[in-house]
């Protein structure tokens, strides 16, 4: 939008925004918001694979840091390419992932632990692949699930990375 209707929109709306202070700057809410906003949060997912462009990191600039403050980890989530899936545990952004067909790589920034590994295989399990049917398993060095299936469809391949040395994860 051009800065002039930019300007007539947010001059329209003047009267549902309330002003906040954010830890990058001021910016406005919608005043039926507010509540949700001040009340306290629920629990969050155990894990969640965000896709490549989704809008919870779909950020600029310095808001950026606000969900990956090391700047190594923020060229790993919004590279110059084609953006990586986020893996979200617990509401913190920890890593990235990719898939190509069945197969889905997962790269993460520190130590799962096995709650969390087991919750990241049931996200990577559920996730709606291509050409797969609902009964899937996951295939992995120390894992292999099928959830009750008689068939025997193609499994989804997850392979977890781990980052550098800091960071070990039991690899699957």
């Amino acid at each position: 939008m051009r800065p002039a209707k930019v300007r007539t929109a947010f001059e329209a709306l003047a009267d549902e925004l309330t002003p906040v202070h954010t830890p990058i700057g001021d910016a406005w809410i919608l005043a039926s918001d507010e509540a949700r906003f001040l009340a306290q949060p629920g629990p969050p997912a155990l894990a969640r694979l965000l896709p490549s462009g989704d809008a919870y990191f779909l950020l600029w600039g310095a808001d950026r840091t606000l969900l990956v403050p090391e700047a190594k980890r923020r060229a790993a989530l919004w590279t110059t390419r084609v953006w990586p899936g986020a893996l979200l545990v617990g509401g913190e952004i920890v890593g990235v992932w990719r898939r190509s067909a069945a197969d889905v790589s997962i790269e993460t920034w520190r130590r799962l632990s096995s709650k969390e590994r087991d919750a990241v295989e049931a996200e990577a399990v559920s996730l709606p692949l291509p050409g797969l049917n609902d009964c899937r398993s996951l295939g992995s060095i120390d894992k292999m699930t099928n959830a009750g299936c008689d068939r025997n469809p193609p499994p989804v391949h997850m392979a977890l990375q781990k980052d550098d040395s800091r960071n070990n994860l039991i690899s699957g």
